[in-house]
């Protein structure tokens, strides 16, 4: 048996050469293809959720009093758990604390938050294959674990211990649907291949 090596591979003549080249050329095209992804993801891309600040902020004084009627009925004060105007800075500073802990679950996908004009705005660097039929849910989602995560740290604060737990199984649910939108893929598109 003899060994091909580059020497004795000119004796084939020029149309076994050509055949050989051509053989080499289509399997490394064959090979490169096939390291390139299934469904055509190459890079990630970035999406936008937008929260309206004075949205969550209308939300927050609508729960927090809907908490103090229902609470009034049982002696405790109505201006102890319902928001005013001077707590919105305390309010303020659970917004951020909230971002910081999302940005915490949410580090896979690379969050940057900004304000602008009372616009709250996270980037996230998601998949190409992300389905873009999430971005109103996960806006949504975003407002609501916001939202709640203020309610918790408001509630444990006017000792409203029925409230807390609630607005914490709200926020824990909030981060649950968060994740689980953000982790669905499109089904990728399998592509056939020919042979040789």
């Amino acid at each position: 048996m003899t060994i091909m090596t580059k020497n004795n591979l000119s004796a084939l003549g020029p149309f076994m050469m050509s055949l050989i080249d051509s053989a080499i050329r289509a399997v490394t095209a064959r090979v490169s293809e096939s390291r390139q992804p299934v469904c055509g993801v190459s890079k990630p891309r970035e999406i936008t959720v937008e929260i309206d600040l004075g949205l969550l902020r209308s939300d927050i004084v609508e729960a927090t009093g809907y908490a103090a009627v229902k609470n009034s009925q049982e002696n405790v004060d109505f201006d102890r758990i319902a928001v005013c105007e001077n707590d919105f800075p305390l309010l303020d500073r659970y917004r951020r604390e909230a971002q910081r802990t999302l940005s915490v679950h949410l580090c896979r996908y690379l969050p940057m938050w900004s304000e602008i004009n009372n616009t709250l705005c996270l980037r996230l660097s998601v998949p190409a294959d992300f389905s873009k039929a999430f971005t109103a849910p996960l806006t949504d989602g975003v407002h609501a674990y916001l939202l709640q995560s203020m309610l918790s740290r408001w509630c444990a604060l006017t000792s409203d211990t029925v409230g807390t737990e609630a607005a914490v199984t709200r926020t824990e649910q909030a981060v649950s649907d968060i994740i689980g939108m953000l982790a669905y893929r499109l089904r990728p598109v399998t592509r056939r291949m020919s042979p040789i």
